[in-house]
Order: structure tokens, then sequence, then C-alpha cells
């Protein structure tokens, strides 16, 4: 019984915490302000793992070289050459995330990196974001 009570407690605590971690009003606008000035040779990657995962920069690398290190609840902005791209994503011990997409001359791209938490651990999550 004493067992029951404690895992309640602990996955309670767990759950108040994976709340923890979301963007402020301050993180937020700087988003905001990093889109308005993209570029069409760009690509802007935001970070929204909260607090899981916090204390390791995400790094980012395009076609296997190294383009940012992105901590948590922010936002990077790098160029991008026009054509087929890999974006990857790694942090921690954290199971990566990789993502191949086609990136136009004429328009930015955006994505967003998030952690999907398991029982065992998490793994990074990469997805596209289209911005109209």
């Amino acid at each position: 019984m004493r067992n029951i009570f404690v895992s309640i407690i602990l996955l309670s605590a767990l759950l108040l915490i994976s709340g923890c971690g979301a963007p402020s009003t301050q993180q937020t606008a700087a988003e905001q302000a990093a889109i308005a000035n993209v570029r069409s040779n760009q690509a802007v990657v935001t970070r929204r793992t909260g607090f899981q995962g916090g204390a390791f920069p995400v790094i980012i690398t395009l076609n296997g070289v190294q383009v940012a290190s992105i901590p948590m609840n922010q936002t990077k902005t790098f160029n991008v050459p026009a054509g087929r791209n890999t974006l990857r994503a790694t942090s921690g011990l954290m199971a990566p995330a990789q993502l191949t997409f086609t990136k136009q001359e004429t328009d930015p791209v955006f994505f967003n990196v998030s952690l999907r938490v398991g029982i065992i651990g998490g793994s990074l999550e990469l997805t596209q974001v289209i911005k109209n």
C-alpha cells in the first residue's frame, strides 16, 4: 500500500513539473521578432522542450554541419541553401530527431523541436511548421 502511495505522489510531482518551462511573454516576443525578420534564404528553429531536457542545449545540424545550439524555449535563425536538406536535432541522452525537407529559393522554412517523453526515456521530435 505504501508503494502505491509513493507512486501516486511521484506521478503527481512529475505531472506538475512537466507543465514548467513554458515560454515567457518576453521569449514569445523574441520568437515573433525572429519570425518577422526572417529572410527567404533562412530557417527558423524554435525549441519547445519545456522543463524536461532543459539541462542540455539542443544541437542543430544542417547537412551534417552544426548551425545552432538552442537553449530551452529559444529560437535560432540560420541560412539554408535551396534544394534538399537534412536537419538533425540532438541533446544529451535523448534520442535524436532528423527531418529531410526541400527548401524553395523564395520562402524561409520554420521548424519546432519538441520532446516526446516515454516511460523509459525521451526523444526529440522535429516538425516543419507552415507559416502564412
